[in-house]
């Protein structure tokens, strides 16, 4: 039990920190842009740049990405007209130093996930296109349970699926980008977002 809490603790926080990537990468700039472009969301009505779409229980998840069509893929709408996602890949180990049990993250591996905007391709280890994805993170969502999800915020959810894996979700972040954090119950390891790069 201990160990199970001490990994959800270093998920939850891991993916926390995953909400707020990117945001190095804006320049300030001494002009603004009063242009506004209104978009409509599967969920709900927004308006702007960099609009979040917000779910509040599984269905909503879900219908999400049901509703994401070819046509409206970039909602939430992108910054940047090229997003490039560096993902690391980590091996979570238990150690103990004294009386001190802790967790690791162990770097293994990085890799790439990239989007274009006004584009159907993407490349991520959930598909080559923009509908590839959805479709395999819909079957992510078809095993979960209603009551395996997590609400951080109404942009900000963790599921865990029927393997006891836990998946990430930033619903300010465009379809590629998600999940934004893979927990793999299996193999101990987890992959998530260390750095966005946008064009």
């Amino acid at each position: 039990m201990k160990k199970q809490l001490t990994k959800v603790l270093v998920l939850s926080l891991l993916v926390a920190g995953a909400a707020s990537c990117g945001k190095d990468n804006e320049k300030s700039s001494a002009t603004t842009n009063t242009t506004t472009t209104t978009t409509s969301n599967p969920v709900t009505s927004v308006v702007g740049e960099g609009t979040c779409a917000s779910a509040q229980n599984l269905d909503q998840l879900k219908a999400i990405y049901n509703n994401w069509s070819t046509s409206n893929y970039t909602l939430p709408k992108q910054k940047y007209t090229y997003e490039e996602y560096t993902m690391g890949e980590y091996e979570l180990k238990e150690k103990s130093a004294w009386i001190f049990d802790y967790t690791t993250l162990d770097f293994k591996d990085s890799f790439k996930r990239t989007t274009t905007k006004d584009s159907s391709t993407a490349q991520s280890e959930f598909g080559g296109s923009k509908e590839g994805i959805r479709l395999n993170t819909l079957a992510v969502l078809n095993r979960v349970s209603p009551f395996d999800i997590r609400i951080y915020s109404s942009s900000l959810i963790e599921v865990v699926d029927n393997n006891g894996d836990v998946y990430g979700f930033n619903l300010c972040a465009p379809i590629a980008a998600n999940p934004v954090s893979v927990f793999d119950e299996s193999e101990n390891t987890l992959v998530k977002i260390d750095r966005i790069r946008g064009q």
